[in-house]
């Protein structure tokens, strides 16, 4: 296998500073709530819906919505396909879009989309060609991305101010109390943020790479020098590991400074 770098999100540690692969990363379930919003569509036609619905279970990450997605056969939206919405708090026009993504059987079938701080709204960002906002920083506080109201504050600070500010602007609908899955990085137990991966260079001050499975070896010349191979612990582990990334159809998979396992064939 070879490094390569690719244009991706990784998985942000905001305790060691660092980025962490895939397998460095633990799903717990937490009990936590779905935030109900409303986005105003501009200029609704008569009999079309005014705003867009949908629920969130990370309402701070909005600030970087740059669109809303619906399914393409779902007729309450079919007509506001192609327009756009107001992002409340911060202004932005963002495009309503058709995408295989939301689930018209999933509460409201809309979906907020925020390519720079979800894995699945990044993909779908790179299908539409949305625009990457990003509006954390290393320590996972806001940004200068965002209102000046939110810069600075802690993400679950500013979590708790932006449903306060779409509660005072109208635009909550409900509080529904809601168990899922959080990330967690396996080392420092801290809440991992998906992270642009050119944002993760800047924080740490390398270049994190991504693993690329190739079937033409590069000269020695063109790898790099003093790396050393120690013996993995968990090598079948590693193995299981990389082999079910190989079967995922050649899916990347972040790097972690100083944890690359490598595995000898004939």
């Amino acid at each position: 296998g070879l490094i390569h770098r690719g244009k991706r999100l990784v998985n942000w540690d905001t305790q060691l500073q660092t980025a962490v692969s895939d397998d460095e990363v633990e799903h717990e379930p937490v009990k936590g709530h779905f935030w109900h919003f409303k986005y105003p569509v501009i200029d609704p036609q008569p009999g079309e819906p005014e705003h867009v619905q949908f629920a969130t279970t990370r309402p701070e990450t909005m600030l970087g919505d740059t669109a809303v997605a619906v399914h393409p056969d779902d007729d309450r939206y079919r007509d506001l396909i192609g327009k756009h919405a107001i992002l409340p708090l911060v202004g932005r026009r963002i495009r309503i879009v058709a995408d295989e993504y939301a689930d018209p059987e999933q509460g409201s079938g809309a979906v907020k989309i925020t390519p720079a701080h979800d894995f699945n709204d990044f993909e779908v960002g790179r299908r539409h060609d949305l625009e990457i906002i990003n509006i954390l920083d290393a320590n996972a506080a806001i940004n200068d991305n965002a209102p000046e109201i939110f810069r600075g504050l802690d993400r679950f600070t500013a979590r708790r101010q932006v449903v306060a500010a779409i509660e005072a602007a109208g635009l909550l609908d409900k509080i529904e109390n809601h168990t899922h899955m959080v990330p967690y990085g396996d080392r420092s137990d801290a809440v991992i943020e998906p992270c642009p991966e050119a944002e993760a260079e800047t924080f740490s001050g390398f270049a994190s790479s991504n693993v690329f499975w190739r079937d033409e070896p590069k000269a020695p010349g063109d790898l790099a020098r003093n790396i050393e191979i120690q013996p993995c612990q968990n090598a079948i582990q590693e193995i299981e590991f990389i082999g079910r990334r190989v079967k995922a159809l050649l899916v990347d998979d972040g790097v972690s400074p100083g944890r690359i396992a490598v595995v000898f064939r004939n």
